[in-house]
């Protein structure tokens, strides 16, 4: 099946099995029959092992935290495989193997004996993270970014919150929700932005949306960004152009090695910063954090002297 997020397309294919137990259902906003605009990338399934598994050591090993995925990228003459895991001690293992370019993947998922749920449940996790980081390599090269945030819509334009896991973006956009009228969620773990025609960046929902089933095929101009940072208090600080740019790049999902991903982050980066609010906000759970938050990234006033 073709699919289209911010405007780029790509190809999905997964057996009957899967497809009834809904792993296309995020994907069905995003759905087009148009054939005649040339995909970016297509993944497919397999139920077996991939043709040659992992051999020494990864090319970059993952030292994250053991209660985070797994994901280790090993090179071969054919392209890249990645072992991947729910968490660094789960024992079951899924792979991805890509060719040099990343425009053709595999997912491969060795089906057990009597599979439970749970196993659907892991394998369809690592899937949707093996297809957000397909988009995110192969679409950063046309001004775009997926980006780790949380986003929301008042009046006309999108408001991105990011943040370390655990810092309270998505707490941060269900206090909006509460308090702003008419405020919507457009995504609450990867929106995407791209830049127009005129390189004013747009917000886009995407079919990756964490653990808030939220998939909308809408988009609006950006209107700013913050920083979340849970504080005893409320107060918020522009950020210097250099931390805007280190903000926006961690915060891209994507592969930042490969150069040709990181020249198009490079201008996207920049013309983000420069043309939008860009502030950090420590913040309690109050309506008063989304008023010190509104105020500043619509209003351009701040509760620190500007710098």
């Amino acid at each position: 099946m073709i699919f289209e997020v911010a405007g780029h397309r790509f190809v999905l294919a997964l057996n009957q099995d899967l497809i009834s137990r809904g792993w296309f259902k995020p994907f069905e906003p995003f759905q087009t029959g148009d054939k005649t605009v040339e995909s970016l990338f297509s993944l497919s399934i397999d139920t077996g092992l991939p043709p040659s598994l992992p051999q020494g050591s990864p090319l970059f090993p993952d030292d994250s935290a053991k209660e985070f995925p797994l994901m280790e990228t090993y090179h071969t003459e054919n392209g890249d495989i990645y072992k991947m895991a729910v968490t660094h001690d789960d024992k079951q293992i899924f792979y991805l193997q890509t060719n040099h370019d990343y425009t053709q993947s595999t997912f491969y998922l060795k089906l057990p004996k009597n599979a439970d749920d749970l196993y659907y449940h892991k394998a369809l996790f690592e899937w949707n993270i093996a297809a957000r980081m397909l988009y995110s390599i192969n679409t950063a090269p046309y001004n775009t970014i997926s980006i780790h945030a949380s986003a929301v819509e008042m009046e006309g334009k999108a408001y991105l919150f990011l943040g370390l896991s655990g810092a309270g973006k998505s707490t941060h956009s269900e206090l909006w929700l509460q308090h702003c009228k008419d405020t919507q969620l457009i995504n609450d773990d990867n929106p995407v932005i791209r830049l127009n025609s005129d390189n004013q960046p747009v917000v886009y929902g995407s079919p990756w949306s964490g653990k808030t089933p939220c998939y909308k095929n809408i988009n609006y101009p950006l209107g700013g960004m913050a920083q979340i940072i849970k504080g005893p208090q409320n107060l918020s600080r522009p950020f210097r152009t250099i931390d805007a740019y280190r903000m926006v790049w961690k915060s891209s999902a994507t592969h930042h090695w490969i150069p040709r991903i990181s020249d198009g982050l490079y201008f996207t980066c920049e013309k983000i910063i420069t043309q939008v609010p860009m502030i950090q906000l420590q913040c309690t759970i109050s309506e008063e954090a989304v008023k010190v938050c509104q105020k500043a990234l619509t209003k351009q006033e701040f509760t620190d002297e500007n710098h």
